[in-house]
């Protein structure tokens, strides 16, 4: 029988993957008021069952992440890749420029870092309306590479009517603008956050 919860502590949003045989969960550190959560810590099993904390990659109140507010950070759900033998972990923040929840990137050569974060957000709410997205807030990224192609997207959004979907370039650290498309509205009734593509069977 599973004993839940897997984690201890307050976590949630967890984005879990596989790499060289480990399971890898990378999740929202919760239990902060108002949501301010301000780091990320990743957990490691080789069972799924028995989870251990590897630690925190990124904080955003020391300062890790250049772009991020440190005090008012609201780190919210990440997203793990690996590809060009690289780990991209994709991050909500607070753009302290725009006081605006945008999405990061930061890149490492284990699952379990050391992070890189990159100087500027990979996406915000402006650049998505850019490019002829829509949005209410830049949170909750999600990737999903093609395995036959090799392409990978990343599907974001949050709010009634704000999902969206984009081709990465093949560094995952940047976009298409091109390729920026947003679900029509009413696509997904009663839509709040958080998209994810699975392929099956060639769907």
């Amino acid at each position: 029988p599973c004993n839940n919860p897997a984690l201890g502590g307050l976590y949630a949003d967890p984005d879990i993957d596989v790499f060289d045989g480990k399971y890898y969960i990378y999740p929202t550190t919760d239990g902060y008021t108002g949501w301010n959560t301000q780091k990320f810590h990743v957990f490691s099993s080789q069972d799924m069952v028995e989870w251990k904390d590897e630690g925190v990659i990124l904080d955003l109140s020391k300062g890790d992440v250049a772009w991020a507010d440190t005090k008012n950070c609201y780190a919210w759900a990440p997203a793990i890749e690996r590809k060009n033998g690289k780990y991209y972990f994709y991050f909500c923040g607070r753009d302290k420029s725009t006081n605006q929840q945008a999405i990061g990137v930061a890149v490492a050569d284990s699952p379990t870092g050391p992070f890189v974060a990159k100087e500027k957000p990979l996406m915000t709410k402006a650049a998505c309306e850019a490019a002829g997205g829509k949005l209410s807030q830049a949170i909750d990224p999600a990737i999903y590479t093609d395995e036959e192609t090799g392409d990978s997207y990343m599907l974001f959004g949050n709010g009634g009517n704000g999902y969206n979907i984009v081709k990465l370039h093949d560094d995952m650290i940047s976009w298409d603008v091109d390729t920026m498309y947003h679900y029509p509205d009413g696509t997904f009734p009663g839509f709040r956050e958080s998209i994810h593509v699975f392929k099956k069977d060639g769907k």
